[in-house]
């Protein structure tokens, strides 16, 4: 299964930013909360603006917010916006591998996928925020 840093990183960020719910959080905090290197944050950062995900507020008490609700941060439209719509699990046998129609495990692997993205449907960056503030999920790596 794949899930890169930079999306980790992004579902951290979106879940630091809803966790202080409607205040600006400047990205210093953000890294520090989420445990990633600043200059890794700032440009993960301007991926989720890129993407409407979080809205820029500048100044000297600047910093982000959300620019959606958390309830409205789909899991998969995330990782699918942030990494190009790549399969959650590789071929076995072959890197470049596509699951072309001709491998013999094509259709139970095709099918593996669509079953892990259909999870990933069901979980908004709000099961997170309320994870944390169960204390069942922690922000650090």
């Amino acid at each position: 299964m794949k899930i890169t840093k930079k999306a980790g990183c992004a579902i951290s960020i979106l879940t630091v930013i809803g966790k202080n719910k409607n205040k600006i959080v400047s990205v210093k905090t953000i890294a520090r909360e989420s445990s990633f290197s600043e200059p890794f944050t700032r440009k993960v950062m301007r991926e989720l603006e890129k993407f409407s995900y979080v809205k820029s507020i500048m100044g000297p008490k600047g910093g982000y917010i959300l620019n959606k609700k958390p309830s409205e941060i789909n899991l998969d439209k995330l990782l699918n916006d942030l990494d190009e719509k790549k399969d959650m699990i590789e071929c076995v046998y072959n890197k470049s591998c596509t699951l072309h129609a001709g491998c013999m495990i094509n259709f139970t692997m095709h099918k593996l996928n669509s079953d892990v993205r259909e999870i990933f449907r069901k979980y908004t960056i709000d099961d997170f925020i309320k994870g944390v503030d169960y204390g069942k999920v922690g922000l650090s790596r």
